[in-house]
């Protein structure tokens, strides 16, 4: 079988769309013919990446020169904009020599982009990771009796419409797409690489003997985060933690302004760095923090990084809710609070600070983890869904023909 995959963002960018994508190509590459249709490198500024494209030969990858994504909205949106303009001509091309066409969103024009190609004769497989544009209303971003909006809905459920078969990382979204009328939905969620997964396994942890205690984030630090809640924290806090966070977004400028207003001393703004070197700095934390604003959108979102977060075996500060919040409080992966309010995440460091005091952490491997959401389980259910709609359009292909 050859497939044709449409994704923004792949390796060696990073993000959960890039690890999600790399993970279920290798799987895929073992029997079937992949090519894979991406931008270059072009996330992260701060990040120097050799172009290296380390797959067997089963897999191909095609690359279009595209605007470089930026933390300014707007300018990110010509970026999507100007990416699926330049792979349209191509990528009507490549569906010819293949048998499936892959998208996946966001950014939502790449989905788009796999919906326009695709006809009868080949199934269409789209993977939803964000519930666009309605995320953006939530966000402030956008009306809904806006031009935007409404172009951009009227994308969406011409994507759900055209896919065979969607694929959703959060189970919160099925209603919701079938609302839109497909009702072929299945669940594939993100989840942690096995390399990073033995990574921690193997590692010696002991109770951080040091004050303050370092608690790390990693990753986006736009909007949706508002890691700026961090700048709130009273002063007595303080004395007990230091915060690095590691990322870019379009909050980064703000919270480095809060940071030299209030002349913060243990909030430590870094670059995104190669995932190598964030190992270490997972390594160095004593406890991991992540954040999502209260609107219904993010009830329902799943942020990739806290499988990474868990698999550390160390205590997560979490401040999320809907199926997030449910996933974390199953594991018992550390300490809840209320998203957007400072005083319960004090509360929170506060019961931390204890915990960590008095060593009642329990630095073990989580069994949900390892059972549920390790990449490779993923990649094997998510490559079964591709080869079903294969399948299934051969036998509706065959009967028609008997007819």
């Amino acid at each position: 079988m050859k497939i044709l995959i449409i994704t923004h963002n792949f390796p060696p960018d990073l993000g959960a769309a890039s690890f999600r994508m790399e993970s279920l190509i290798r799987f895929l590459s073992e029997k079937h013919q992949v090519t894979v249709l991406t931008a270059y490198p072009n996330r992260y500024k701060s990040i120097k990446v050799e172009m290296k494209d380390n797959f067997n030969e089963n897999v191909k990858v095609i690359r279009i020169p595209s605007l470089k994504q930026s933390n300014n909205l707007f300018q990110r949106g010509i970026s999507f904009l100007d990416f699926f303009l330049k792979s349209y001509i191509i990528a009507r091309k490549l569906v010819k020599g293949h048998d499936v066409v892959v998208a996946t969103s966001p950014q939502i024009f790449s989905g788009f982009l796999g919906a326009l190609i695709v006809n009868d004769e080949k199934p269409f497989v789209l993977d939803i990771r964000d519930l666009w544009p309605d995320a953006m209303v939530d966000l402030g971003l956008t009306r809904i009796n806006s031009f935007v909006y409404k172009m951009l809905k009227k994308i969406e459920i011409y994507m759900y419409k055209k896919a065979d078969k969607i694929v959703i990382n959060s189970p919160a979204f099925e209603e919701y797409i079938r609302n839109m009328g497909n009702k072929n939905i299945y669940l594939v969620t993100n989840g942690v690489d096995m390399e990073f997964f033995e990574y921690f396994r193997k590692i010696d942890i002991m109770s951080p003997p040091r004050k303050p205690f370092r608690i790390l984030y990693a990753g986006n630090l736009g909007l949706a985060q508002d890691i700026k809640i961090l700048t709130e924290l009273n002063d007595r806090i303080f004395n007990d933690f230091y915060f690095v966070l590691i990322g870019d977004g379009s909050q980064r400028k703000e919270i480095e302004r809060e940071i030299n207003r209030k002349g913060i001393k243990n909030i430590e703004l870094r670059l995104p760095i190669e995932r190598q070197k964030l190992l270490k700095e997972y390594e160095a934390a004593d406890a991991l923090f992540v954040h999502l604003r209260n609107i219904p959108m993010f009830s329902k979102t799943i942020p990739s990084k806290v499988f990474e977060y868990v698999a550390t075996r160390k205590p997560v500060i979490y401040g999320v809710t809907g199926v997030t919040k449910q996933i974390l409080d199953e594991m018992k992966a550390g300490i809840a609070f209320e998203p957007g309010n400072v005083t319960d995440l004090e509360r929170a460091l506060e019961e931390l600070k204890y915990i960590l005091n008095k060593g009642l952490w329990k630095y073990e491997v989580n069994p949900i983890l390892e059972k549920r959401y390790l990449r490779p389980i993923l990649a094997k259910r998510f490559a079964e869904v591709i080869e079903d709609a294969y399948y299934a359009h051969i036998q509706k292909f065959q009967s028609t023909i008997q007819r």
